[in-house]
């Protein structure tokens, strides 16, 4: 499977144009694609993702740090309290970054999260987490680490049988939130988004 940290929405298509402050001609003419596929993509909504057929030609254009082809390496010291209920959670979260950066089924898991997000048991907050989280995959903000963070993160809301299943009236979304709540938690303090 290909990793997150790869060029899978127009949005992300836009900013690697102007990060690398080229025409859309050029770039097709790079990646040896029609000038009107790209100028017609580019009409598209930022969130909306890009045909799978292309997807090898736009990650060929990412710089190799970027790709997130490289393994997990262990987590850094973290601000917030990994061990709150006497667990250690960096083998959970090193799993979760795992299957993060090896998720690629963009379609499913929007699909799975907008089922999640009509579900009256979420509750708001981790509703807005859930988007909040969804926003930074689909844009730059975050480095590739931290959006396989996020990616796993959000498999494992949308996984009804996890550690709480998710049937369980009132307590089936605890886990869910305590692992969104911990991921973004690593983000902010990360990277100092507000």
């Amino acid at each position: 499977m290909k990793p997150a940290a790869q060029i899978r929405t127009i949005s992300q298509l836009k900013t690697l144009l102007r990060e690398r402050e080229i025409s859309p001609e050029k770039l097709a003419k790079e990646l040896k694609i029609s000038n009107m596929t790209i100028r017609r993509l580019l009409m598209k909504d930022d969130d909306a993702i890009l045909p799978e057929k292309y997807h090898a030609q736009f990650d060929r254009m990412l710089p190799a740090d970027r790709t997130g082809g490289s393994a997990p390496q262990a987590l850094p010291e973290v601000e917030i309290d990994e061990n709150a209920m006497g667990l250690d959670m960096r083998p959970f979260l090193l799993q979760i970054e795992k299957e993060g950066a090896a998720y690629s089924d963009w379609t499913h898991l929007r699909s799975e999260l907008k089922k999640k997000w009509e579900d009256q048991n979420l509750g708001g907050s981790l509703r807005a987490a859930a988007k909040k989280l969804h926003t930074l995959i689909t844009s730059n903000e975050i480095p590739a680490r931290y959006r396989s963070l996020s990616v796993g993160a959000l498999l494992y809301l949308i996984n009804p049988v996890d550690l709480i299943p998710d049937v369980m009236p009132a307590v089936g979304y605890l886990d869910d939130f305590a692992v969104l709540s911990l991921v973004f938690g690593m983000i902010r303090n990360r990277s100092s988004l507000s």
